[in-house]
Order: C-alpha cells, then structure tokens, then sequence
C-alpha cells in the first residue's frame, strides 16, 4: 500500500514539475551577429523561436541604439513576418530608442519560427575594432490578445577596420566574360573578374567567393549563396563594395538600370536614382 501511495506520489510530483517547466519556458527573440566595416551598413536579423503550446500573433520589442555610433536606422518586415501577414510599425521618438511592432490590425495569425524583423544600419566612418551589443527588451501577445513573456537575446555588432581587405581581389585566379544570360557560378575561395555585355548578365557566388565586376550596364541578376545579414555594405562613388563575415566579397558597379542582388532571405534591386546609389529603399553612404 506504501509502495502504491509512494508511486503516485512520484508521478504526481513529476507532472506538476513537467507542466512548471512548460509554464518557465518562454518564446525568445533574437537579434543576430554581424560583422561591418567603419562607414558600411550592416543588416541584423530579429528571429522569433516558438515554445510548445505557446502561439505568439504579435510582438513588440524597444532596441537600444548609440547614435554616437550608428545612424540612418531602419526596420524591414521579415519572411517569417510576411507570411503571417504582420506590418512593421517603429517608433523613433526617443533618440537613442527605436520601439518597433510587428503585428496586424486584420489578424491574429500565428507567427511562425524564422526571421521576423531585419533592423539596418549605418556605422560611424570613424568607429573601429569594438564590439557593440545591441540590447532589446520583447514582449508578445497571443491569439486571444492575451500578453505573453517572451525572452530577449541580444544582438551584436563587430566593428573591424581590418575585415574584409581588399588586397586580394586584385590578384584574380580566373577572368570570366559573359557573352549571354546562362547562369555563371563562381567557386568559393577563387577571386574571379568577371566582363559582363550589354544584355542581362546572370553570375551566382558561393559563399566565400570574391568578384569584381566590369561592365555591368544592363538589367542583371547576381545571386549571392549567403544572408542579408552577413554583409557590411558601402561604397566609392558608384562602385558599391558588399563584405560578408563568410569571406565573400563583390566589389560591382551601380548604375541607373536596376541590378537584382538575391541573398538567400531577400531580394533587393541595387540602382542610381536621382543622384544616390540605392539598394532597395536603403541610400548606400
């Protein structure tokens, strides 16, 4: 009979510290780490990760930004995002705050793990060899509208004058002319100048792959085997130099014809327009 008593006892206590665990357990949101160059833009992505039994339909998060240090902030809806039908709305009142919320005002979708939010910005041209993190705090709502505690991870910038040198890529192991649009793939760890034509141009870079582009005029696609947020992204004149922490490196001319450049997670068309040189809605300093 004690034996019995005993053993209840024990799957009792269990299932009470089983549905404790689920209770503790919470949803996270968290910005990524990227590494950028002194005058480029990065791009972090804010990812969502679900808990069993726990479905999020909006969320909202306030980010801590130095404006000593980074600039022309911007937020951008993600995949995971979009295909919950959410909106980005961000609030820059406060100057070194930016609250943003992502959430429908004609649904209450599940959002799904993935990417959920890109945060863009533009780092000072004369800060160098730091690390900064990127604090948030986060909070959500399910479907009933009902507040859910979600758990924030930081995020973090690297800030490396010495990323990325560019000694290499003029020293190229192969020259490559473009006479038509077949799809022309650059190998990983090869440096490759590529000649394009006057019709639309197709090259793919696997990740690690580094290619300086010339005469590139017409409506091109360049697919690059990596994410949005692995690259520092600036400029000289109208070459537009993209650094990724993967090793990849395009170095390639903008011109006033838009230019596909498709990452893994986004496509963006990278053109001249009334004097900037724009990759999507973001100006390139």
């Amino acid at each position: 009979m004690n034996k019995t008593i005993d053993l209840s006892l024990a799957l009792a206590l269990a299932l009470v510290f089983t549905f404790f665990n689920l209770a503790m357990a919470a949803p996270s949101l968290e910005i990524g780490d990227v590494t950028g160059l002194p005058g480029g833009t990065v791009q972090l992505p804010i990812s969502l990760t679900n808990q069993a039994g726990v479905g999020i339909s909006a969320l909202s998060t306030d980010i801590i930004i130095d404006d000593d240090i980074f600039s022309n902030v911007t937020i951008d809806i993600g995949p995971a995002g979009e295909d919950a039908k959410k909106t980005i709305f961000d609030d820059f009142n406060d100057t070194d705050t930016c609250r943003i919320g992502i959430i429908s005002l004609s649904n209450n979708t599940v959002i799904e793990d993935g990417v959920v939010a890109y945060l863009t910005l533009t780092i000072g041209s004369l800060v160098s060899n730091q690390t900064i993190n990127i604090v948030h705090n986060g909070s959500g709502s399910n479907s009933y509208g009902e507040s859910v505690s979600v758990n924030a991870i930081q995020g973090s910038v690297t800030i490396d004058s010495t990323s990325g040198s560019q000694a290499d890529i003029n020293s190229p192991d192969f020259y490559l002319t473009l006479l038509d649009n077949t799809n022309r793939i650059l190998q990983s760890g090869s440096v490759t100048h590529v000649y394009g034509s006057q019709g639309e141009n197709k090259i793919t870079l696997q990740s690690g792959a580094l290619a300086k582009l010339f005469n590139f005029p017409g409506s091109n696609s360049i697919i690059i085997e990596a994410s949005t947020g692995q690259f520092a992204i600036s400029r000289s004149g109208a070459t537009v130099t993209f650094q990724g922490t993967d090793g990849t490196l395009l170095v390639m001319p903008a011109t006033t014809t838009p230019q596909s450049i498709i990452f893994n997670d986004k496509r963006l068309n990278l053109k001249i327009y009334s004097g900037k040189v724009l990759l999507g809605d973001q100006t390139i300093n």
